[in-house]
């Protein structure tokens, strides 16, 4: 997710400032906007802002690519349409309610400096791709068949589970990044269960498809994941952990801390 917006903001100074003004200048001053429906589009490349203000809802169709540079609050559960675009280059946002992060699109903030904070659940689609850090999930985190997922310094309320997955992103794909299809969990306080099965993405720079550390969470299961290892390291395990089946056997950097029994025939491999 970093790389994609990364790419978004190295290509904004070129559109920035005609599309951000043209966008507020339809807002007159003083109007307390209903609804907002995402105007750019990743191919051909034309990312759009999102002005500043509280929405009852906003639309984010198939293949579109929009950013917030300011604060942004939305009364409504916001879904990101196929393939399409969504990110952080600035401000805050605020969703009350669930957010769903449709089929191969992407969405996220950078680097932990423009927080999200979601009143509910995030629900990420097959090839879907998403990345947060230092936000606030108010429910779990479901991940089915996704392409990505990286959490860093997040508070999640639910559970955090990723079922399968690690094929392509095409809005990553468009804008010409690689090396994304990987998992990196790092630093949360997640309430519930932590769970990883079926991951087969070929994996990070650094050759990892799934990476485990300082998190403090509930059970914890790692099953079944192929492609670039896991690597596990320093986990506050409340609950059993478990971990078995996993082709290349995950890479243990430092023992976890597990109230629950560790399980498995790669246990000691992952949790020391």
């Amino acid at each position: 997710m970093k790389h994609f917006l990364r790419a978004l903001v190295s290509l904004l100074p070129a559109v920035l400032g005609l599309s951000l003004a043209g966008v507020i200048e339809a807002v007159p001053a003083g109007a307390a906007p209903s609804g907002f429906t995402c105007p750019g589009t990743v191919t051909p490349y034309n990312p759009q802002p999102v002005p500043d203000g509280t929405y009852a809802s906003l639309t984010v169709p198939q293949g579109s690519l929009c950013f917030i540079s300011g604060p942004v609050t939305v009364n409504h559960p916001v879904t990101l349409g196929a393939g399409a675009g969504f990110g952080l280059v600035g401000g805050s946002l605020i969703v009350n309610g669930t957010v769903t992060v449709g089929p191969g699109a992407a969405f996220g903030d950078l680097n932990g400096v423009y927080p999200i904070t979601v009143n509910g659940s995030v629900f990420i689609q097959s090839n879907g791709d998403m990345g947060m850090v230092g936000g606030t999930i108010g429910g779990s985190v479901l991940a089915t068949a996704p392409s990505a997922l990286e959490l860093y310094y997040n508070q999640v309320s639910g559970k955090v589970s990723i079922a399968g997955g690690g094929g392509t992103n095409p809005v990553l794909d468009a804008i010409g990044q690689t090396q994304y299809q990987f998992v990196d969990l790092e630093n949360n306080m997640i309430s519930g269960p932590l769970t990883e099965t079926g991951y087969a993405g070929p994996g990070s720079q650094y050759g990892y498809a799934g990476v485990f550390f300082e998190n403090h969470t509930g059970p914890m299961t790692l099953s079944n994941n192929s492609g670039a290892p896991i690597g596990v390291g320093d986990n506050v395990i409340n609950g059993p952990a478990t971990c078995s089946g996993n082709t290349p056997t995950p890479e243990l950097f430092d023992a976890s801390t597990v109230s629950g029994p560790i399980k498995g025939d790669q246990g000691a491999a992952c949790f020391g």
